[in-house]
């Protein structure tokens, strides 16, 4: 979609995502863990990162945005970038989410090793927060809903498969919920790296 399509939505874009986002049941299910620095993949405005500093899940964060119109520094310790400008950032991240980002990637193998091998450290967390096309009506609604409003046609991944390409990266599951809300289903994992 076009940075002029997107600027107008862009204001009603985090009220929206609020509404949709099962966002306070997986705070709730983080909030035992602390994690210092944070890569968010596809992090648009950087509504997770605001969300995890916010709550007091992480110190640090990075969002990695392809959109340039996202990128921006959010405060002293939370800003959005480009990929190309990723390179630049020294260290590893003890946490990378990646929130309603896989859907939209073709192939999610190459996207998962570039960036898990890249930036993920020993014993570090992957958070997978994603739409579940388990149920095929709400499968279709999210589909539509993506091809309206970012013009792509997605590409889920269910649970079943994205455990088992984590778990050839070497990552193991450590939490895994469901949840609907409204009309989209969501599901989220928090995978860790063996060691």
């Amino acid at each position: 979609m076009s940075n002029s399509l997107i600027k107008p939505l862009e204001k009603y874009r985090k009220s929206l995502r609020m509404l949709i986002l099962p966002y306070k049941d997986f705070l709730s299910d983080l909030k035992q863990f602390k994690f210092e620095r944070c890569l968010d993949l596809g992090a648009g405005t950087g509504f997770i990162l605001e969300l995890f500093y916010d709550n007091n899940l992480i110190n640090e964060g990075i969002g990695v945005e392809v959109q340039d119109i996202y990128y921006k520094k959010l405060n002293d310790h939370l800003s959005v970038i480009s990929d190309k400008s990723l390179s630049e950032i020294k260290g590893k991240f003890d946490l990378i989410s990646i929130v309603d980002v896989l859907h939209h990637v073709k192939d999610k193998t190459e996207f998962l090793k570039k960036y898990l091998g890249n930036y993920a450290s020993n014993n570090n967390y992957v958070f997978v927060k994603d739409m579940n096309p388990r149920n095929p009506i709400f499968r279709t609604y999210n589909r539509f809903h993506d091809l309206v409003f970012a013009g792509e046609k997605i590409n889920e991944i269910s649970t079943q498969n994205l455990t088992k390409l984590m778990e050839e990266l070497g990552f193991k599951v450590i939490m895994q919920k469901e949840k609907r809300v409204f009309l989209y289903d969501h599901y989220w994992i928090l995978f860790q790296k063996n060691v």
